[in-house]
């Protein structure tokens, strides 16, 4: 679907604050030339189909349920919409995109916190998230303590 593409967040996956970051730096401090990319080629394929293929499939499924939700509201699928519909869509998987990082990710914290961001961002985006409903928060907070 053209309107997904377009989107972009499809490709924000590969960005993803959660995996990535370390894991870079940690190789980029550790190795050198072609011992590097021999070292990191496992955790590249690891990434590519396993964390990357998750991600993916967990964003085109909030961004397909949006969208549903938006025609099944009959609205007019104009950029706005599409626009709102990724917004949500982010903001339902935990908007885990760089854009999205928390701050103690950027300090002398980051090695030790950077898996706390997932628990941290669920609980705190029922409480504040301002791109979801009420009815939509509660939903989640509802299905999180289910599986918690």
């Amino acid at each position: 679907m053209q309107a997904f593409k377009d989107s972009g967040i499809y490709n924000d996956v590969d960005k993803n604050v959660l995996i990535r970051q370390d894991l870079i730096n940690f190789a980029d401090q550790s190795a050198l030339g072609k011992v590097k990319s021999l070292a990191m080629a496992p955790i590249n394929a690891a990434q590519k189909h396993g964390f990357d293929a998750g991600e993916r499939a967990n964003i085109v499924t909030a961004w397909l349920c949006q969208y549903q939700d938006a025609v099944d509201k009959k609205l007019v699928l104009n950029q706005t919409t599409l626009d709102n519909i990724s917004a949500k869509a982010t903001n339902y998987t935990g908007n885990m995109s760089k854009a999205g990082d928390m701050p103690y990710n950027h300090s002398a914290l980051n090695f030790k916190m950077q898996f706390m961001q997932a628990s941290h961002k669920i609980f705190l985006q029922d409480l504040f998230n301002r791109v979801l409903t009420k009815e939509e928060k509660l939903r989640l907070a509802v299905f999180e303590t289910v599986i918690s």
